[in-house]
């Protein structure tokens, strides 16, 4: 169901909104007794996230802020829809986050507070550029790990489970990913 396309996100098909039940074969995944009923719905309204909540996995580990290439989600439970603790993404940032990662890593260490692994260069997304991505039960997301994204708000009745993997190619050197492309390594569409 994924492909990698110039956008930088991928993802399958949606339907129905449904939790998976017990013994329910996704992909390789066989989901047995792992899903609870929640014991409360929070029926507060809450206010939607900011666009300074977004983060790139790996960005506080280490000071190259590249520590694999790809990130794989597989979605175990519906978010047909919006609130259902969609991932949250914003499609086409993965350039101006990598321009901003090299930024950080040339600036010199004292250039802001210790606690600041950006140095000062975190960029500023785009107020309306958020994506909640709608998945089934199998479907795959295939994501850059230079994408910025964030957990949505889960409004639903439902728990949201997903699993991720995170992807690099053999020859993938982490400390060096800044001089580097963000697709080495990696065929980018079909020949």
């Amino acid at each position: 169901y994924g492909e990698i396309r110039g956008d930088s996100l991928a993802c399958g098909r949606t339907g129905r909104c449904a939790r998976p039940t017990r013994g329910t074969l996704i992909g390789r995944i066989t989901v047995s007794g792992l899903l609870a009923r929640p014991r409360h719905v929070h029926d507060t309204p809450r206010p939607p996230k900011g666009n300074d909540q977004w983060h790139i996995d790996g960005m506080k580990k280490n000071g190259h802020m590249s520590p694999f290439q790809l990130l794989l989600g597989v979605a175990l439970s519906s978010q047909r829809d919006d609130d259902c603790g969609n991932l949250l993404v914003w499609p086409t940032q993965h350039a101006a986050v990598a321009e901003a990662v090299q930024r950080a890593q040339a600036a010199p260490p004292g250039a802001s507070s210790p606690e600041d692994e950006w140095r000062g260069q975190r960029p500023t997304l785009p107020a309306e550029g958020a994506t909640q991505v709608r998945l089934e039960p199998g479907d795959v997301v295939l994501a850059h790990q230079k994408l910025p994204h964030s957990v949505g708000l889960n409004r639903s009745p439902h728990i949201r489970y997903q699993v991720y993997f995170r992807l690099s190619s053999r020859e993938y050197k982490p400390a060096k990913a800044a001089e580097r492309g963000l697709w080495d390594n990696w065929r980018v569409g079909a020949e």
